[in-house]
């Protein structure tokens, strides 16, 4: 049987698209795989760290052209912010070692995902590994969210080999919904095979006072962004 004419050329548009990729085109690919989200200047420092912006930001238009991203139209404050495309996505998921999740998070977790991406870079230019984000774990087959329904804003690999995690909760809520986050991730210390070793609860300065007296737990600290950058710094 003859192939279908459309079929051919899409076929044909699809390899030369892989043709045009180079190995930090992956790498940014990847980076909005893991994280949803990402500016020129994240993507920049990620995948192309080591060369100019201007190489990095004519690779990126080259990906815009190709289709394999998109920017967020509705996303206004600079710089741009970029998601993957379904071609993106068809493209990435035979080269990286992790579920691609079908969907980027809603438009309203950007600055969420940003600053989480601020976070990663500062961790791995520090020797950590394996980071493996929230829409990364909730389609991991290998994954078990905490107390049934939690999943951390990331869990990676410190320098020591030991597995820490990280959430990012800009949200006010409730002592009772605090202390059922708490629960849960406290249970998850007494399993035989932890998922992680440690918890950062990173709040805003304000909220600092109030949560670290309800997360009373030796594997739990609750800290601002900078205080857990300084920490970081000192410690991983």
């Amino acid at each position: 049987m003859r192939e279908d004419g459309g079929k051919k050329k899409e076929r044909k548009k699809r390899s030369e698209r892989k043709t045009l990729l180079q190995e930090r085109d992956i790498e940014a690919l990847r980076y909005l795989g893991e994280m949803g989200f990402g500016n020129v200047d994240l993507l920049w420092r990620f995948a192309w760290g080591s060369v100019g912006k201007v190489v990095a930001y004519d690779r990126i238009e080259a990906l815009l052209r190709a289709a394999f991203i998109e920017q967020v139209k509705d996303y206004l404050p600079r710089p741009k912010v970029f998601i993957l495309t379904d071609i993106g996505r068809e493209t990435l998921q035979p080269l990286c070692n992790f579920v691609v999740p079908s969907h980027p998070p809603k438009t309203n977790m950007i600055p969420h995902q940003l600053e989480l991406g601020e976070l990663r870079l500062f961790l791995e230019k520090k020797g950590i590994t394996n980071w493996r984000s929230a829409e990364v774990l909730q389609v991991s087959p290998d994954f078990t969210r905490i107390g049934g329904k939690l999943i951390p804003d990331v869990i990676y690999k410190r320098r020591n080999g030991e597995f820490a995690a990280i959430e990012l909760d800009r949200a006010r809520r409730s002592r009772r919904r605090l202390k059922e986050r708490l629960e849960a991730y406290g249970n998850e210390f007494f399993k035989s095979r932890p998922m992680f070793s440690r918890l950062f609860y990173i709040v805003s300065p304000a909220l600092v006072p109030l949560y670290s007296k309800i997360f009373k737990h030796d594997l739990i600290k609750v800290l601002d962004f900078p205080d857990l950058k300084r920490r970081l710094e000192e410690n991983e």
